[in-house]
């Protein structure tokens, strides 16, 4: 796994600064990665018909699990970057990136053929209403940031 997040970024022929890392969200043959599927993903085809196109937008979307904490990225992006502590982790770190650095010089890898995610259950007390709350909250911050001139143009 490891190895794959890091291939993009260790090439020295490849000009990647960030690599997001994914895989299959299915164990014990069910779909798995429910805030992804049923939030982020309509929420980011929603804002895209309210502001219309938007090359930000475009960018997030393009991640096969935007979602998850997989990345790996040179050690002088973190200088370049703020991190977010609270679950809007991913899209924030994705929304950095996209504000500091060319699409050129982001990719995405699959890490894993076959790999079990330790998911959470369904229940309202395990916390997931906070991720989905957390998560739809950052998503819509940065596209308004985005949408109002606040990321650099890619």
């Amino acid at each position: 796994m490891l190895a794959r997040l890091l291939y993009p970024l260790a090439n020295p022929s490849f000009q990647y600064e960030f690599c997001k890392g994914f895989y299959a969200r299915v164990a014990d043959g069910k779909l798995n990665g429910r805030v992804g599927r049923l939030l982020v993903g309509p929420l980011l085809r929603s804002l895209q018909k309210v502001y219309g196109h938007s090359e930000y937008l475009d960018y997030l979307a393009s991640f096969r699990y935007p979602l998850s904490g997989e990345f790996a990225m040179r050690t002088h992006v973190l200088n370049n970057i703020k991190i977010p502590g609270d679950w809007g982790l991913e899209i924030g770190v994705l929304s950095e990136i996209y504000r500091n650095y060319t699409t050129r010089q982001t990719c995405q890898v699959e890490i894993a053929d076959n790999y079990d995610h330790k998911h959470q259950p369904l229940a309202e007390e395990d916390g997931t209403g906070a991720e989905a709350h957390e998560q739809r909250h950052c998503t819509i911050a940065a596209a308004q940031t985005c949408h109002y001139g606040g990321a650099a143009d890619q």
